[in-house]
């Protein structure tokens, strides 16, 4: 797994000019964002801005990287161990459709009818029911954002912390229950309809939210990937 935020082994091998070349590229003022919160006038704003930031010469812009990821095929799996950690975890990833694709919207309310706090599909199936967890976290986007602000290849994530008398397979058996009983069945309107609330208290465009109430709940098939 890559570590977005970035290696200390890419830093150590980094010398003066590669760090140079990095600031000229990348620090300029036409790939950046000024961000003014509290009570200010617009006038004001933007005298300062001018003031501070206008003898800033601009460069040009770097090229946007291709982010894309050729199609997973086959589950892949890897164990990373934790010294500190006093019960086990399991996390599952599912690749979403792009964001420009109509069926964006069906990952996004899949996500949420899985994850939405203890009401959700997962947390009332592992925790409550066959207590084969103790808690779920997850979503889509998540824990980068929400599940409209993601710009590339994004997951759809769970991630499980379970008892140590319960085994891996135990556990992936009763997640993929109830995976397999949310795409041979539709979701109860007033499931989809606390989604739909919860989508708007996030001040979501009007479109998303008439898009929200047809989402049907059968990504399952289409993008259960990883």
């Amino acid at each position: 797994a890559h570590n977005f935020y970035g290696d200390f082994k890419d830093l150590d091998a980094a010398n003066i000019e590669d760090v140079k070349k990095f600031y000229e590229q990348y620090y300029t003022p036409n790939n950046a964002v000024l961000a003014i919160v509290g009570d200010v006038k617009t006038a004001d704003v933007f005298d300062k801005a001018e003031k501070y930031f206008a003898g800033i010469p601009s460069r040009p812009t770097p090229p946007r990287p291709d982010v894309n990821e050729p199609l997973q095929k086959s589950e892949r799996r890897f164990t990373e161990s934790d010294k500190l950690a006093r019960i086990p975890a399991f996390a599952i990833g599912y690749h979403m459709p792009s964001r420009s694709s109509p069926d964006a919207i069906v990952g996004a309310v899949t996500a949420e009818l899985l994850h939405n706090g203890q009401a959700s599909l997962l947390y009332q199936a592992l925790v409550k029911e066959k207590q084969v967890a103790v808690s779920v976290d997850g979503g889509m986007n998540w824990p980068l954002g929400n599940p409209f602000e993601y710009n590339g290849p994004t997951l759809m994530t769970s991630f499980l912390v379970y008892p140590q008398n319960v085994t891996e397979d135990q556990l992936l058996a009763a997640y993929d229950g109830v995976a397999n009983r949310s795409r041979l069945s539709r979701p109860r309107c007033a499931r989809t309809g606390t989604v739909s609330w919860r989508f708007r208290s996030t001040e979501l465009r009007p479109c998303r939210m008439q898009c929200c109430s047809k989402a049907i709940s059968t990504a399952f098939t289409r993008y259960r990937t990883a």
